[in-house]
This record gives structure tokens, sequence and C-alpha cells, in this order.
């Protein structure tokens, strides 16, 4: 587990080094269990806000709990199903299905990694609203470890945006509209 969160902190750090370390280390049991374990961390972390904030309830907080283990659960099971459709295509045919089990399994954890911060936080800090964009920046420099074209690039964002990025703010915003 110390491999995995050395290998999200260099993520963060350093892009290109991250992926490297990933790219000829990487184990897939290992990034999935860490993505669980950062799953259920940020649906933990939000239970604190009982002791920051007012007007809160804990059967709220629990449904809200509930909201970000289905939201980043569904945000992996979706860009799994369709970066392995797209992906091949821009790709030429290559696709390592090891390497891209581990871009979906550190991806999502870095995209839940935002309410992980907003949850142990006491205030609402307007920069973590742009964690999203930072970890298209980390998803961007994965396309050596993908073994991508640079001339594909644009296709490959765009894809990796709306199988990630979409998905995940998308199912928070409509499951808070609903719960809460």
């Amino acid at each position: 587990m110390l491999k995995f969160i050395k290998n999200i902190l260099q993520l963060m750090i350093s892009p290109d080094n991250g992926w490297d370390d990933i790219k000829n280390g990487g184990d897939v049991s290992l990034a999935f269990k860490g993505m669980s374990w950062t799953i259920i961390a940020s649906a933990l972390s939000c239970m604190l806000q009982l002791f920051y904030s007012d007007g809160i309830t804990f059967s709220g907080q629990l449904q809200y709990a509930i909201v970000v283990i289905v939201a980043y659960w569904s945000t992996f099971y979706i860009s799994e199903f369709a970066l392995s459709v797209w992906l091949p295509r821009i790709n030429d045919g290559i696709f390592d299905p090891e390497r891209f089990k581990l871009l979906t399994c550190y991806a999502v954890s870095l995209l839940s990694l935002q309410q992980f911060l907003s949850g142990l936080l006491p205030l609402r800090f307007s920069i973590l609203d742009l964690w999203p964009l930072y970890i298209m920046v980390i998803i961007w420099r994965a396309m050596k470890m993908l073994e991508i074209d640079v001339a594909k690039t644009e296709r490959y964002l765009i894809i990796t945006a709306l199988s990630y990025i979409l998905p995940s703010q998308l199912l928070m915003s409509i499951f808070n509209n609903y719960v809460l």
C-alpha cells in the first residue's frame, strides 16, 4: 500500500516520472486495492463535516458518503468501458490492458482525492474545484506510458475527459441534487 501512496504522490508532483515508475513496476492488483481504499477514505472523510459544519445531519452525510462511493465506482466502470472501446481506435489497434487498467485505477484515485480533501478541510477552497483540470494534465502525461502517438493528443484528451472527468463530476452533481 505504501507503494501505491508513493505513486500517487509522485503523479501529483511529477507526472512523467510517476508514469514511468508505474509503467516499469506497476501492479494492477495493488492499484485496484489502492483505488478501493481511496474511494472508501473519500467517503469516510465526508463524515468529518459533522464536526465542522452546522445544520447537517448524520443521515445526510451518510447519504453523501454513499453518493461518493457510487459516483466514483461508476466512474471507474464507465471509463473502463469507454476507453476499452476508444483507445484501440485512436492507437491503431495497440492496446495493453494492464497499462490501461493502471491508468484507470490511478485516474479514479486521483479524482476521488478531490472529495477526500474537501471532506478533511473545514472550509471550502475554490482551488479544489480546479482539481479535475490538474488531473487532466496528469492523464495527458500518461500518453507516453500508453504509447499513443503525439499527433493524436487532441483525440486522446477528449476521450479521457469524457471518460473520467465528465462522469465523476456529472454523477456527483446529479446525486447531490437528489440526495441532500
